[in-house]
């Protein structure tokens, strides 16, 4: 039986030597996948960008490099990590998604039919699909209720941002708090101030990558997963 661990890591370690590996699932579900870290510590709940060659996909790691996993025979990665997500990156996914495709000619329809002087001009949604975020310029004097009918439309909880002078984005709508782990709060609200009391807009246009795809990635269990084979009769 072999160990998948912390070890010299790279380029295809040999049969019956430690292994370098990271087991990461893709940020919308699905089973899990071993990648090469190519060199990058990660950890559990961290974000990555992941490239299996067929392109570059988000995923989110639930075995670490430090993690060990007792399997037979040993795992052969199949992808390979490209490097740490940045908010950059899980813009740029969640803007590929179809719900944030479709969602900025549905909010430009809602703004027009609130006579809203505000054009929605960027969407995303959160790297599980399970939020969606519309930004606008303009002045939008029911952003509530932009939200509510977008949430209606697409069945997902909507937050909306104004888009300011300088290119920040600040928060018009607050989240359901029921909605939201407590470590959440420093999103909602700005540094300082008192997580109880209700924010509409902060500073902040989005949390780091390891928080926003935390939150929605919850791990069930920090244990690396085991796989187990019936040895060979000889």
């Amino acid at each position: 039986m072999s160990a998948i661990a912390a070890g010299a890591g790279g380029g295809g370690p040999e049969q019956g030597t430690p292994q370098r590996l990271v087991g990461a699932r893709h940020a919308r579900g699905g089973p899990v996948v071993y990648a090469d870290p190519w060199g990058l510590d990660v950890m559990p709940g961290q974000a990555v960008v992941i490239d299996g060659g067929e392109g570059e996909t988000l995923a989110l790691v639930v075995v670490g490099t430090a993690q060990v996993v007792d399997v037979e025979p040993p795992i052969k990665a199949s992808v390979r990590v490209r490097r740490l997500a940045t908010d950059d990156d899980i813009l740029m996914f969640g803007r590929r998604s179809a719900e944030a495709l479709d969602a900025l000619p549905a909010a430009n329809s809602v703004l027009r039919g609130l006579s809203a002087q505000a054009d929605a001009v960027d969407a995303w949604t959160a790297p599980d699909g399970a939020r969606l975020f519309v930004a606008c310029t303009g002045d939008i004097a029911q952003p509530e209720l932009v939200a509510r009918t977008l949430a209606e439309r697409f069945g997902l909880p909507v937050d909306v941002f104004l888009v300011a002078a300088d290119g920040s984005y600040k928060r018009v709508t607050e989240p359901e708090r029921a909605d939201l782990p407590a470590d959440w709060a420093e999103w909602i609200a700005p540094p300082g101030a008192d997580p109880g009391v209700s924010v509409v807009a902060t500073d902040a246009t989005y949390p780091s990558a390891s928080d926003f795809i935390g939150w929605r990635f919850p791990l069930e269990s920090r244990e690396p997963p085991r796989e187990r084979r019936p040895r060979r009769q000889t």
